[in-house]
């Protein structure tokens, strides 16, 4: 399954910095976006790994938090039960796209 997003989560550097009020708005842009396209072809995973491409070039740490709203937005939309590590394996990188994708496989 391959979710590919226009929208570009932050940061954790800008993450940090919004307000509540925002960081839930990108939140509910994110599950609408996924479940946009997950709904073409709905499939429910036990257990994942996600390659996630975000634009940019983010140092480890900031490219691993800013999975993190989709991550939650995976959740939320029922494809996977919980992002714990027990579900969910992450594997993050820096590309030249312009789109944010995700790829999600059997784990």
């Amino acid at each position: 399954m391959i979710i590919e997003i226009d929208f570009i989560p932050p940061s954790l550097n800008v993450w940090q910095r919004m307000n509540r009020f925002k960081r839930s708005a990108i939140n509910k842009k994110l599950v609408f976006l996924i479940f946009q396209q997950w709904i073409k072809d709905p499939k429910k995973f036990k257990k994942v790994l996600v390659e996630y491409y975000r634009p940019g070039n983010l140092d480890a740490d900031n490219l691993a938090a800013s999975f993190k709203p989709i991550g939650d937005a995976l959740v939320k939309c029922g494809i996977i039960p919980d992002d714990s590590p027990e579900f969910l394996k992450l594997k993050a990188y820096n590309s030249k796209d312009k789109k944010v994708k995700v790829v999600i496989k059997k784990g």
